[in-house]
Order: C-alpha cells, then structure tokens, then sequence
C-alpha cells in the first residue's frame, strides 16, 4: 500500500468535501490556500453607508453559565460549583408577620447577578452558544483579533511578536481607521508582549495603566473595572472629535483570579462574603458596564458605533460538575453584537 497515496486521496476527499460546504459553485482559485473562495459583491455582508466605529470589549473570564442566574443570599453555597449539578430553582423567602401568619417575599434575599447583560442580550445579535478558541487571555485575544487558531506551547503574541499576520486591527487601519487599545494593565505583563504583538498587526495607539490619571482607582492585578470604563469613555469623546472613523478594543480584569472588587453597591455589600467571589466580581462588572453604557448613551457617544462584547475565555479555574464540564467551562463565553440605533436601517430585515 502506497500510503502517501492513500494519504493524498483522503486529502483530496476532505479538501472536496469542505469546498462543499463552503458553496458548490465557489470558485477556489488558490491552491496554497485552498478554502479562500472568491467572492460576489452581493456576498459581502452589510454594507453601510459610511464607516462606522468599533468598540470591541473583551471581559476577562466571562463564563456564559453565570449569565442570567440569581443569587440566594440565604443559601451560602448557591452558584458554587457544585450548582452546575442541579437545575438552579429559586425558592421564595417565607416570612411571618407580628401575628404569626405567613408572608412570601420571593426577592429579600435574591439578587440577580448580570441583569445588564441579559438585557443587553435581548437588544444584540447574540451568540448564546459562542466558543473561545483559547482559554488564556493572549490566546483568545489572537484568536479574535487575527482569526488563527491559537498554537501550542508560548502564545503567538509572547513567541511571535515580530511577525505580521493581517490581523483585524491592521485591515481596518488600511480602510481608514484610527485604532487602538486600552488596558488596565502593564502593557508587559507576564511578558505576553501583546502591545509590541499588536503594534505590528495595526494597533496606531496601546494605553495602559501608565496612561490612566493618578487618581484612578486599582485593586487586584490593575484597574478597577469601573476606572476602566472612565477612561474608555474620555477616550471616546477625543475620538469622536475627530472626523476619522475609530476601532478601540479594551479587557476588564475585576474576574481573574483573586476577583477583587471594590463594594460601590448594595448587591456588593450583601455578597461579599460569598463563598465563590467569581459571583460578586461579575455582579460588579456588570454593574460598570451598565453605567458606562448607560452615560455612553445618553451622551449620544455611541452614535454610528458598533460594540462587540465577548468573553477572552470562562473562567480560569475548571468548575463543574464533572471533569469534561470543568475542562469544557475555560471555552464557554457569549459573544453580543450591538448596533446603535443610527444603524438599524441600514441592517437587513
């Protein structure tokens, strides 16, 4: 048996099969590049009439099975990991008055945990069932940004920092755009190298905690999250001065590992001493979103914006309630597309 024969038909046959896939009628002209396909102008997507603004937001561990829940402060190990066992049930507080008769008050002790983003998900084209492609930050962010797979061993942006590979970033830029990046770390931290990565593949602009005022509030591995959004904020306003369109990406950090979070909110109060501090973080985070998309709203500063909002990977540790689901949790994350409403008429019916 000639294997390298038998290895080339059976090459043949899955190249065919996902050229079918792709479209029968396809033209694959390339054959170092045997999926790229040419394409029809009808083809291309939504067509806006002008460039519009980026806003990408990666939210750090954003695991899609917390979205959605409510807390019951009366149970001290509700949403630890072993709720991911058992359908979560919430079960009203019972009360009694002065005279003994009973009283049912079902949200005392229930606080929902993303109230923000489960309404924003109603108002967004919404990926429910979205997958990381990595489960570290650099990883995902690489993923996202360059649409490659992450490799094995060192990340691509720690082991390949120098190299060019047309990433979303750069493709923008090419079309006009002014691009950058705001996080609310060190830019070298870890040594990942994402600034001098994304310096290559079209980042014009990397901010990071150097760049924030004095007066801004850390806690944990950086800035709180609420500090974050102020300053993305001040950024858009400059942005939005100028004439030229902008892409700008961000990474919160108040869900990693340790979840600090500053207590700015009743709900924060009443859950501080949670047994799974993951739970109070994303409460926090999505208590900061809310504001900063709230005041980004009001101020008209989101006009002919779209705002990507995806999580780099779940969460850091495997929780589940059996090994495949703790190993499977590091990818779980939704992915939300929101347009202003300036351009819905311009999206297909």
């Amino acid at each position: 048996l000639d294997r390298s024969s038998a290895a080339s038909d059976v090459y043949k046959r899955q190249l065919q099969i996902s050229q079918n896939i792709l479209g029968h009628k396809k033209q694959f002209s390339n054959p170092q590049y045997p999926l790229l396909r040419k394409m029809n102008y009808q083809e291309q997507g939504v067509q806006f009439k002008k460039p519009v603004n980026v806003l990408l937001i990666f939210i750090e561990g954003l695991d899609r099975r917390y979205l959605g829940r409510t807390i019951n402060l009366n149970k001290p190990h509700h949403l630890d990991r072993w709720f991911f066992l058992n359908k979560d049930i919430i079960q009203p507080d019972v009360e009694t008055d002065q005279e003994g008769k009973l009283i049912l008050n079902p949200f005392s002790s229930h606080i929902q945990l993303t109230p923000f983003l489960d309404r924003l998900g109603t108002e967004s084209i919404y990926f429910k069932n979205f997958f990381s492609n990595g489960d570290m930050t650099a990883r995902a962010l690489f993923s996202t940004l360059c649409s490659y797979y992450p490799r094995r061993g060192w990340s691509v942006m720690r082991a390949r920092h120098t190299h060019e590979f047309l990433c979303f970033p750069e493709v923008l830029q090419k079309a006009g755009y002014w691009t950058e990046m705001v996080i609310g770390q060190n830019r070298d931290r870890n040594y990942d190298h994402i600034a001098l990565f994304l310096a290559r593949n079209g980042i014009q602009q990397f901010l990071d905690e150097n760049s924030f005022p004095s007066d801004a509030k850390t806690l944990g591995l950086g800035l709180t999250d609420e500090s974050l959004f102020d300053f993305v904020y001040e950024r858009i306003k400059n942005l939005r001065s100028k004439a030229q369109p902008y892409f700008l990406s961000t990474l919160t950090v108040g869900t990693h590992h340790p979840y600090h979070f500053p207590i700015t909110h009743p709900d924060l109060e009443a859950m501080q001493n949670h047994p799974d501090q993951y739970v109070p973080a994303l409460r926090y985070l999505d208590l900061s979103l809310e504001n900063f998309f709230s005041k980004m709203q009001k101020e008209d500063l989101l006009k002919d914006t779209m705002v990507l909002i995806l999580g780099d990977h779940g969460r850091h540790e495997g929780i589940g309630g059996s090994d495949p689901a703790a190993r499977g949790s590091h990818f779980l994350v939704p992915f939300y597309i929101w347009f202003d409403p300036s351009l819905e008429t311009e999206l297909p019916t």
